[in-house]
């Protein structure tokens, strides 16, 4: 394989393997001291890359350029520039009002200086030999890879429970993983692992790279937020997530979107891009207080149960608070923080409650031919048996602990055709989180 291709190929695929969460963007700088916030979307073996960015902080010469600033109030801003302002301090105040000076720039290259250029709606941050101007909005850039300097991405927030990792296979034998951080192009690679330990690596060093899932109950490709398209010159496209780049037999699998994993031969490669991945799953952990307990991330809380003749109840109207759309029921996830030393005595399962409101209208009816019985408020009762706690419970199809100390269980729901109530039952602790389905 020819040695130029065989290294463009290497960048794109450590790149497309590296994919990172909304709140980790790509920094892609550039050696005129530009940097653009995206990422690789394409690029044909042996020519240009092509980047999508949706900011980026521009450097140009200040050749004679020819600049026209305005003030720009806050109601005809985007928020992606309100955003920029507040974390620059870069408002200014005209008559009671926050204004953003932006400006508009024509200026000529030197491979062109007939011809002038304008770029619209900029805010300029530097100025001297050159103008560095910042802008906010999708772009798109095609570069050669010589004006590449290096591709860095944020280290993932302790509270990102999906995503990607990386695991290297040296040529020492040693295998490290970690999260993708840093590619300089053809120099080194770099990860981070979980105790906060860098790792850089030259490219000759690597040997073979595997993408990894983090979350154990998702698959690669619902953590992948790209995915990879790939171009062959024998056989039709290929589409889904690239899992194994092997330097040393000259290879990369891909998981495909459409189920099964096919070997690819690099040589064999004519074009790769990279496109959003709309099943992509974004999962953060939450923070919650000891008792707190959330149901599709919405707050539930927890109720006394009375026990009579065998049914455990509660009243309906005073505690129902917490309201599940139908559209969200078939995939319940219930987070919530436990105390450490108790963990092993809680036993969280699902249970439909059963109406005993008639029961109810009966005592109401008894009560009434009883002049000296105590009255009964008219009020829905609901709640379960403790047959219904051991054998009618839908029990958790997954159970974890995430760093924060949150209790994350996921729960198959058989969606009714009609409003509903359920409850998620605490054993432990014989409480209920009663909650509508509707």
């Amino acid at each position: 394989m020819n040695s130029e291709i065989k290294r463009l190929l290497t960048t794109g695929l450590i790149l497309l393997g590296s994919l990172v969460t909304v709140a980790q963007m790509q920094h892609i700088y550039l050696k005129d001291g530009s940097v653009l916030n995206g990422h690789m979307s394409s690029q044909r073996i042996g020519q240009n890359i092509e980047i999508t960015t949706s900011s980026a902080t521009i450097c140009i010469p200040d050749n004679g350029a020819r600049v026209n600033e305005r003030l720009e109030p806050i109601d005809k801003l985007s928020q992606q520039w309100i955003d920029w302002a507040d974390e620059n301090d870069a408002w200014q105040i005209r008559e009671g009002k926050k204004h953003l000076t932006m400006a508009d720039i024509s200026f000529t290259t030197k491979d062109d200086e007939r011809n002038w250029r304008t770029i619209e709606s900029v805010r300029i941050i530097e100025r001297g030999n050159m103008i560095k101007y910042h802008e906010c909005r999708t772009n798109h850039y095609v570069l050669k890879p010589a004006e590449i300097d290096r591709f860095v991405v944020d280290r993932r927030s302790s509270q990102q429970l999906t995503g990607t990792n990386v695991r290297y296979t040296l040529r020492d034998g040693r295998s490290v993983t970690g999260q993708y951080i840093e590619l300089i192009l053809g120099k080194t690679r770099s990860i981070i692992d979980d105790n906060g330990i860098v790792y850089k690596f030259p490219v000759r060093d690597i040997l073979k790279q595997e993408i990894l899932p983090l979350h154990p109950d998702y698959t690669l490709l619902q953590q992948s937020e790209f995915l990879d398209e790939i171009e062959l010159k024998s056989q039709s496209p290929l589409k889904g997530v690239i899992s194994l780049y092997d330097d040393e037999k000259g290879y990369v699998t891909i998981e495909s979107v459409h189920g099964g994993i096919q070997t690819v031969r690099m040589d064999d490669i004519v074009c790769y891009r990279k496109t959003l991945n709309k099943d992509w799953v974004d999962i953060e952990d939450i923070l919650l207080e000891d008792g707190e307990l959330l149901i599709n991330r919405y707050t539930c809380d927890a109720q006394k149960l009375i026990e009579r003749d065998n049914k455990i109840h509660f009243d309906v109207d005073s505690v129902l608070t917490c309201s599940v759309p139908i559209a969200e029921a078939e995939n319940l996830l219930v987070e919530t923080k436990i105390e450490a030393n108790s963990l092993s005595s809680r036993d969280f399962v699902l249970l439909r409650l059963r109406d005993y409101t008639p029961d109810l209208k009966k005592e109401i009816s008894a009560a009434a031919k009883n002049k000296k019985a105590k009255p009964i408020t008219a009020i829905r009762r609901y709640g379960f048996t403790y047959e219904d706690a051991f054998r009618g419970a839908t029990r958790p199809v997954s159970r974890m602990t995430t760093p924060s100390g949150t209790t994350r269980l996921s729960f198959k729901l058989v969606v009714p055709v009609r409003k509903a109530i359920y409850a998620i039952y605490d054993s432990g602790t014989n409480q209920i989180y009663p909650f509508i389905v509707d």
